[in-house]
């Protein structure tokens, strides 16, 4: 059964207006450094690869700030393996305004106070 009470507070959704994955171009052990939702930076090092020695074969850096959609958790890598997912927040610039799409529409009153 549902409790009538107020939700519980969350995280707060993110819109992101573009995303796209970042893949190896070198194979090895794979080590995606951020946890997903974890904003990065650019230049930020989110992955390096190594050999089955521990050698550093590639680091990756982020090409751009953004937050962390998905990743890899398998740390068999093959060259043009996913890296991560990353989302850029924001909307993009052509994307009309969200809160005008509802501006000609009335509010309905809440039927629980009536």
């Amino acid at each position: 059964m549902l409790d009538d009470g107020e939700p519980e507070p969350g995280n707060t959704p993110v819109i992101c207006g573009r995303s796209y994955w970042l893949y190896t171009d070198r194979g090895g052990i794979l080590d995606v450094l951020p946890a997903v939702t974890d904003r990065v930076e650019k230049g930020e090092l989110i992955a390096r690869v190594t050999n089955l020695y521990g050698d550093v074969v590639q680091e990756y850096r982020a090409p751009e700030a953004g937050i962390v959609v998905g990743k890899s958790v398998n740390p068999v890598n093959q060259a043009g393996s996913r890296i991560l997912h990353l989302g850029i927040e924001g909307l993009p610039d052509d994307y009309p305004d969200p809160a005008a799409s509802f501006a000609g529409f009335a509010v309905l009153p809440d039927l629980d106070d009536a």
